[in-house]
């Protein structure tokens, strides 16, 4: 029996936190193609080429404030990731009830993460959304 291969895609500025992503999402995944972008411009770019290919991803973890003009949210709300359907996971350094209370409505089923983050409260949230 082969096991299913999933896609993954960090979306998040700060590069220091890319082994950290790293391990967590191999931790949750047995096989998995992971992507990372650094704004929301670039995370966009990386979607409509896969949404192109006839692919997409089964996960997009996002930084709410990122490099370049667009949030983390508004890359959420675009066409492009719409198009996906994937889970989603909203992380910030806003309190986690005031992130719940502005976009709840707005992400529905998406999970909304404060920093700081632990190894054992993203695995559970990916699980949790997965």
């Amino acid at each position: 029996m082969t096991t299913r291969m999933f896609r993954v895609l960090i979306v998040e500025d700060d590069l220091a936190l890319q082994p950290f992503w790293t391990l967590i999402v191999k931790r949750c995944f047995d096989r998995v193609i992971m992507d990372w972008a650094v704004s929301s411009e670039h995370a966009l770019q990386m979607v409509a080429t896969l949404n192109r290919s006839g692919f997409g991803y089964d996960l997009i973890v996002v930084d709410l404030f990122l490099a370049g003009s667009d949030t983390g949210y508004e890359f959420l709300q675009s066409e492009e990731v719409a198009k996906m359907n994937s889970k989603t996971v909203l992380v910030s350094m806003a309190p986690r009830g005031e992130l719940e209370s502005k976009f709840r409505n707005t992400l529905p089923g998406a999970v909304i993460m404060s920093k700081p983050l632990n190894v054992v409260r993203c695995e559970r949230a990916i699980r949790e959304v997965m």
